[in-house]
């Protein structure tokens, strides 16, 4: 009797489902939001009410929302996810950093830059940014407040910038392979030198992951030891970590006008393409559901690929993944772009 009541139930909320449906499409067709309509229906569907219904992520065959975000930018050198879905982004040309909060609204978070190129965020909502010339660097810090206060001249052209949990920031000699650690005070340290030029740095498991110009990519422990963790094209230009905590780098080819974003793997002849991003890319990040981010110089603009959301179990309101994929799941194949 009461599997009976609630098969007639759930009929009845499938029937008023289906009229409302009925009644919406002719208006959301055309939404780019129609795919997660859709798939919040089939969810709630396809879901029993009770205890034993699973959160595994739900895949819905569509492309994914592409949308150039409300920040005016002429040269995006660099852009930050924040966790609270704030975005900062660094302006080699404005010589600014721009805050975009999450409602769209922008602000001018520190101006006046001259040859800014790499930002990273410290302690208590704070601004690091690397000020990198051709013969020598400066680190600022910026307080949520705008003010800007020296951490330290460095005499070298630098490359990459990460800030760790104890606000200390780590920066390289672009040409010598020298990582240095500059702490709070202005004092700085030589954390590490490796064998080659260094491209660029970011931060994985709590180490300095350091991009080299053959494509290896170094991870440094805050001792100063080293090991390599793997390699990407030789071309690649910057290097960030994902979501899912894998390595990802932006390698561009002049000569074929080509940008793409590749993974890092344990052999040069394994690296795969990730994703293949506009020509004039110079700047990407993920968020922390790991959609992408990307800043363009050609097209002067921040742009945001989201294929992940999260939506909320209609039955429990549990936190729910769902990604939109182009093409049905198949066997993952890595073609090589060694030679990129």
């Amino acid at each position: 009797i009461q599997t009976a009541g609630r098969y007639r139930t759930q009929l009845s909320v499938s029937s008023r489902r289906n009229q409302l449906m009925r009644a919406l499409l002719p208006n959301i067709r055309r939404s780019i939001l129609f795919p997660v309509l859709v798939a919040m229906v089939i969810i709630s569907s396809t879901t029993v009410a009770d205890e034993s219904h699973t959160h595994d992520p739900v895949t819905v065959f569509s492309r994914p929302v592409i949308e150039r975000l409300p920040v005016r930018v002429v040269e995006p050198v660099d852009v930050v996810a924040l966790p609270d879905q704030e975005l900062l982004v660094a302006d080699g040309v404005g010589k600014c950093i721009f805050r975009l909060h999450r409602d769209g609204e922008v602000e001018l978070a520190a101006s006046d830059l001259t040859n800014i190129s790499r930002i990273a965020t410290g302690q208590q909502g704070n601004i690091v940014a690397l000020l990198s010339g051709k013969a020598s660097s400066r680190i600022v810090r910026i307080t949520p407040q705008g003010f800007v206060s020296e951490g330290a001249t460095l005499p070298f052209s630098a490359a990459g910038l990460v800030v760790d949990q104890i606000d200390v920031a780590y920066t390289a000699d672009s040409r010598s392979g020298r990582v240095v650690a500059i702490h709070a005070d202005g004092v700085h340290r030589q954390l590490a030198t490796l064998s080659e030029r260094i491209v660029d740095l970011t931060s994985g498991g709590g180490n300095v992951v350091a991009l080299l110009g053959s494509g290896k990519v170094v991870s440094i422990a805050l001792d100063g030891s080293t090991r390599t963790v793997g390699h990407t094209s030789a071309n690649a230009l910057r290097l960030r970590q994902n979501s899912a905590g894998s390595m990802v780098s932006l390698a561009s080819d002049a000569e074929a006008d080509t940008v793409l974003l590749a993974t890092v793997a344990s052999q040069h002849d394994e690296v795969a393409k990730f994703a293949a991003v506009p020509v004039g890319t110079t700047a990407f990040e993920f968020d922390n559901l790991g959609n992408l981010i990307l800043g363009n110089d050609r097209l002067r603009a921040v742009t945001k690929v989201t294929s992940r959301f999260q939506i909320a179990c209609p039955h429990c309101g549990q936190p729910t993944m769902m990604i939109f994929s182009s093409k049905p799941a198949q066997k993952k194949t890595h073609s090589s772009v060694a030679a990129f």
